[in-house]
């Protein structure tokens, strides 16, 4: 009688676990979606999602720097290529089935074939405008990022903090921002502000950065002012060299785009014209990485932001 009622007591205590486990399980998956369906507001709008999205397309590379770390290449079903120079970024997008050239030839029969759950990008080109036409009309919902609105770090944690929300991962996304945060606030900035020019390479032209180019935020907030800010120009430039030389820059910050920089400005710098511009004459001249300096850099921005700093030093 009594290994009966033994018998009996394990028998409920098992069930009595297997159930509080069942429920635990049952709690969590519940808990996951119970912020879906969700409404995220965007800058001039907004957009409502009814489930947790878990086949995202994201187009560009400085939409996929920050969605790749933040919902997991799992989730994602097709991206932009990313820079093989950034190898924690490019390792997450080799992990993706489905990888799109960067440079506005966007095709949307590939897109809807991919059959994304939710689209996020920054269009820059009419192609990638006419897509985002293409996959609204099929009730896709797509997120488009303003292309000119990457311009400094605070940029970076707004859409961070947006892509949080928008994949369901809050959390992950505060914690990156924190980071940036914490680092941003350690660099040392110049008593003086020097006069900077920063420099760009394009096919066969050099061209000058515009204001709203990430280094050119990086510089103001490390104490610098970009000498592009008094042009009052709308996008890029050409480095012309009477116009280098009336700016005068005390410091010339050159985009190393592929490694590239030193060896597509050699020219452009030994021009006798350029002698007494007081960067050159002053040997300030400085290359900038752009995985650390660049749209794409993440949570590696504020990498840059010393790089940047140590150069205005």
């Amino acid at each position: 009688m009594k290994k009966v009622f033994i018998a009996i007591v394990v028998c409920a205590l098992v069930l009595s676990g297997c159930s509080t486990e069942s429920n635990e399980i049952e709690t969590s998956v519940t808990s996951e979606n119970s912020a879906f369906p969700r409404t995220v507001d965007l800058d001039d709008s907004s957009i409502t999602l009814e489930s947790k999205p878990e086949r995202i397309a994201v187009l560009t590379p400085e939409a996929a720097s920050l969605v790749l770390p933040i919902a997991g290449a799992d989730r994602v079903v097709m991206t932009a290529e990313m820079d093989t120079a950034d190898t924690d970024t490019a390792a997450l997008a080799s992990q993706v089935e489905y990888q799109v050239k960067n440079g506005g030839s966007l095709d949307p029969e590939q897109v809807v074939a991919a059959d994304p759950d939710l689209v996020i990008m920054s269009a820059r080109f009419d192609t990638e405008q006419g897509t985002i036409d293409i996959l609204e009309g099929l009730n896709v919902p797509v997120v488009n990022f303003d292309a000119d609105a990457w311009s400094d770090i605070d940029a970076i944690t707004k859409h961070l903090e947006i892509v949080g929300e928008l994949v369901g991962e809050e959390e992950k996304a505060a914690e990156a921002i924190k980071e940036i945060d914490t680092n941003r606030v350690e660099i040392t900035k110049p008593k003086t502000s020097p006069r900077v020019l920063t420099l760009m390479q394009r096919g066969p032209r050099q061209m000058i950065m515009p204001e709203s180019a990430m280094i050119n935020g990086l510089i103001r907030e490390a104490g610098g002012t970009p000498v592009v800010d008094s042009l009052g120009a709308v996008g890029t430039i050409t480095a012309d060299p009477e116009q280098v030389v009336a700016m005068a820059p005390e410091i010339i910050i050159i985009q190393d785009f592929q490694g590239k920089g030193r060896e597509d400005f050699a020219d452009f710098l030994a021009n006798p014209a350029l002698a007494s511009v007081p960067a050159i004459a002053n040997n300030k001249v400085f290359y900038a990485d752009t995985v650390t300096t660049g749209v794409t850099a993440g949570t590696d921005i504020t990498t840059g932001l010393q790089q940047v700093a140590e150069m205005l030093s």
